[in-house]
């Protein structure tokens, strides 16, 4: 199923971009009741390819990936990511390699600046996508 769902993020055809984006970040909405799994351990192995934890790593990195560079899904993805990021629902060992990976490259130089997702209780953060990275 997750694999149908990141094809469908991944698409050229915009209508289906956004559903598959739309789709992706309610099945990774943390504060949802259906929440799907994260491999046990995100970190390089050594494991094969075709592992179950790798492919269902990559798929979640894939995902994540294509949600963040849909212009109407972007906010809401960072939005979870972070939430991830701070979730105790998930151990460190899980969270973090998989959100390195995600933003890793290119998508590393077009995200916000780290202050934007990662500090989202900041006194100076309005929740609406307004921000500063200035203490304040």
């Amino acid at each position: 199923m997750l694999s149908e769902i990141v094809e469908w993020a991944e698409s050229s055809d915009s209508t289906i971009r956004k559903a598959g984006a739309g789709t992706f970040l309610a099945l990774t909405d943390i504060t949802s009741d259906v929440l799907l799994p994260l491999p046990a351990n995100q970190e390089s192995t050594g494991e094969a390819v075709d592992a179950p934890d790798v492919l269902a790593g990559q798929l979640f990195v894939r995902g994540w990936r294509a949600s963040l560079q849909e212009p109407t899904a972007a906010q809401a993805a960072y939005r979870h990511l972070a939430a991830w990021l701070d979730s105790p629902k998930f151990q460190d060992v899980q969270v973090l390699p998989l959100a390195a990976q995600v933003l890793r490259g290119y998508l590393a130089r077009k995200a916000p600046p780290v202050c934007w997702w990662a500090r989202p209780a900041a006194p100076n953060w309005d929740g609406l996508g307004a921000h500063s990275c200035s203490p304040s």
